[in-house]
């Protein structure tokens, strides 16, 4: 049963207990935690968010005094809705006072206004009474005013349009733009200012250290992002701050002046657009801004893949991650290449690399100096970890704060730079909430979410590692519950997204569309590897797939299976091998190449590499750039690489799922497989979830996935004549092929 928004049984035979789907779907997810300013408090939250990965639940919102270790459910809703599953965009007061939220005035209302609650709990009070709903806001640093921002009421045009033709699609023009408004309140006396005018707004608007005046980012009448200043003033004109004629993406305020730091690029208009590409991959500049003086460009070369920086405190130097601007002019493919982090001044623009020999590829995460200037703090991914850095700025030299392959992410820091809160968890430790001083590393464990999952009987994970062709590749392995290495097990080999993806070493129930835990409760052996092209690892591994998608990866899996197999526990006549994204093109590109598996399921997939030119919004950019040509230069290649072109090779019983609104995978590729294994004779399954996009995010199909996933490989690797799958396809029916 629930329990304060924990699982929990009291059962006395609950050790005994197996996981089920349903057990799966109660447990809670730690999706955030954050300290309050003054370091008094961890905020955090259970349940799932609309992120787009997983179906939306009601959350849970908590706030645990450290000291104590007492955690207080916040009733996070209006008094006239039930606890609100929307609440969003959650952040600290600067005086640790109130924690402020978005959410509706009820479940069934769409508008979002702007709340505080305190941390030692009570009702929730309302500060705002909007017309239109409230998108994000930003605390003043005084605290004395926030700033928020509405959504423009659709004109009638609009509406009327809209309900005439619908959403019409046109990559090269752009009929509505979305417009928006800064307000800003001032809490003291109540009063409610409108700062701008209908804009174009760029992310959040951003106050100056001294609280009198806001940055924004905003598209000029030309067409392109400008940065903005305005005093908060009512009578306060905005004016551009930026150079015109290039884009900005990215600013921040000195932490003790007026000066801005802005990131822009010239603007760059290909012949041939791809709607996945991201701008930061542009070659950009840093440029400072000061009142009363001419902005001075702070980089000599442009740096590619810049896309943020932070302020050392004392207002003398920037840190930021990028690639080295050499690179710029390289005909190598940039995706793959090194990412480092740099120091810069701002006194002379002199800049430095540090922390050498880290892998950036994913960005260093929760990047913040030390209150002294002298350290840098980050968490960065480590094989099938997470862990916490320090980098002596002086000298560049980085050292571990923690160590080892468990998960240690979701960083943040006090006011003071003195505390740091963080989650730790393992494919055997469960994820709570941990709390340690900066001066003396002593980490405590806070939290105690789902304290339940001790009484049933439970897997056990470990990390394993093995050689290919002269590579070491890491894996995840989860062996289930009373296993003994004595009898023979059935095998589920779970392929990764990406493919710059990975496997980590975390407590997951449910991962990527599978029942993990229901997967281990019926006896199976599951392994995770991460194979060549896999993040972590550096960029040599991870590029070693260019222009070999479905080769490298596919021999790292395979060898990973040999392994197990040569421990002389696994059934190799009861094998499956799944996967999800790109784990939805490696799968089918598996069982073209071997019919070791008895069973295979796949989801969200590319089984045709031309097929993916079938949406405007896709994975474009890493099938264009992994094999450089297009379907319509060298249409030979893609056939070669594309699975939907060998499967008369195919003998693999297969499950395929797909949401027929993908917008990165096209489910034309997964109807194409289908028919392809249909006509064949092969035993295939097709299952189209409407409305749904790259994963199953609807309540009721995610536990239908969940279910399906679990009894098609019941049904081939264990006989299971039981499964709803054995109307289609018979136990003692033969095949064709």
């Amino acid at each position: 049963m629930l329990i304060g928004g924990v699982l929990s049984f009291n059962s006395p035979s609950a050790a005994q207990k197996k996981w089920t789907i349903d057990d799966i779907l109660h447990t809670e997810r730690i999706v955030s935690a954050t300290i309050s300013p003054d370091g008094n408090y961890v905020f955090y939250q259970t349940g799932y968010t609309a992120d787009g990965y997983y179906p939306v639940k009601p959350s849970h919102f908590y706030a645990i005094n450290i000291e104590k270790r007492k955690s207080i459910e916040l009733e996070m809703h209006s008094a006239v809705s039930s606890p609100n599953p929307n609440a969003r965009f959650i952040q600290w007061s600067p005086d640790s006072k109130y924690i402020a939220y978005l959410a509706p005035l009820s479940n069934s209302e769409k508008k979002c206004q702007l709340w505080l609650i305190a941390p030692q709990g009570g009702k929730p009070k309302r500060i705002t009474n909007s017309d239109n709903n409230i998108t994000v806001y930003s605390w003043a640093p005084d605290g004395s005013k926030i700033l928020y921002v509405t959504d423009l009421s659709i004109s009638k045009e609009e509406y009327y349009y809209k309900r005439e033709w619908g959403e019409v699609l046109s990559p090269e023009e752009r009929t509505w733009t979305r417009k928006k408004i800064v307000w800003v309140k001032n809490l003291s006396t109540g009063l409610v200012s409108q700062l701008t005018d209908s804009i174009v707004l760029m992310g959040t608007p951003q106050w100056s250290h001294d609280s009198r005046e806001i940055a924004y980012i905003s598209e000029g009448s030309d067409g392109i992002p400008h940065l903005y200043k305005k005093g908060i003033e009512q009578k306060a004109r905005a004016h551009i701050i930026s150079n015109l004629g290039d884009s900005v993406r990215f600013f921040a305020w000195a932490p003790n002046n007026n000066t801005i730091a802005y990131i822009c690029s010239g603007i760059e208009q290909a012949a041939y657009v791809n709607y996945h590409e991201s701008t930061p991959f542009l070659p950009a500049n840093i440029w400072l801004y000061s009142p009363g003086e001419k902005n001075k460009k702070l980089t000599e070369q442009a740096f590619p893949q810049l896309a943020s920086l932070i302020w050392a405190n004392n207002g003398k130097q920037l840190v930021f991650i990028a690639r080295s601007p050499e690179t710029a002019v390289s005909k190598e493919y940039n995706r793959y290449m090194q990412l480092y982090m740099y120091i810069i001044s701002v006194v002379d623009g002199k800049s430095k690399t540090i922390a050498d020999g880290m892998d950036f590829f994913r960005g260093g995460e929760n990047i913040t100096w030390s209150k002294d200037d002298k350290q840098i703090w980050f968490v960065n991914g480590e094989g099938v970890g997470y862990n916490l850095f320090r980098v002596d700025v002086g000298n560049g030299k980085v050292s571990h704060v923690t160590c080892g392959k468990d998960c240690n992410n979701i960083a943040s820091f006090d006011k003071k730079i003195t505390k740091v809160s963080f989650i730790r968890q393992n494919v055997n430790l469960k994820p709570d909430v941990y709390v340690s001083e900066l001066c003396r590393w002593n980490p405590r464990k806070i939290t105690d979410i789902n304290p339940g999952v001790e009484q049933y009987a439970n897997e056990h994970g470990e990390i394993i590692s093995y050689s290919c062709e002269g590579w070491n590749i890491e894996a995840l392995l989860i062996k289930p519950p009373g296993f003994n290495p004595k009898k023979k097990y059935p095998l589920i080999v779970v392929v990764h997204g990406g493919p710059n993806w990975h496997k980590l070493n975390d407590w997951q129930p449910d991962w990527e569309q599978y029942p993990l835990k229901a997967f281990s409760a019926a006896g199976y052996v599951l392994l995770f590897p991460n194979f060549r092209g896999s993040a972590n690892y550096g960029p040599d591994f991870i590029k070693t797939t260019h222009y070999d998608l479905g080769g490298q990866d596919y021999r790292d899996v395979m060898r990973g299976v040999d392994y197990l197999i040569s421990q002389n526990y696994i059934d190799e006549t009861k094998m499956g091998i799944c996967g999800w994204s790109y784990g939805g093109f490696l799968t089918p590109s598996i069982i073209t190449k071997t019919n070791r598996f008895k069973a295979a399921q796949f989801g969200a997939g590319l089984p045709s590499i031309e097929a993916m030119y079938g949406n405007l919004w896709t994975v474009e950019r890493i099938l264009h750039k992994a094999f450089e040509d297009y379907p319509w230069d060298n249409g030979a290649m893609h056939l070669q690489y594309s699975p939907l072109y060998h499967t008369n090779k195919v003998t693999t019983p297969t499950l395929i799922q797909h949401g027929d609104k993908d917008p990165r995978c096209p489910v034309s590729g997964a109807v194409l497989f289908y028919k392809a294994l249909k006509s064949y004779g092969i035993p295939t399954v097709l299952e189209i979830y409407p409305r749904m996009g790259h994963s199953i995010t609807d309540p009721v199909l995610y536990r239908r996935i969940l279910t399906k996933n679990l009894e098609w490989f019941n049904k081939w690797l264990k006989e299971d004549t039981t499964t709803s799958f054995e109307r289609i396809y018979p136990r003692n029916q033969k095949q064709s092929k």
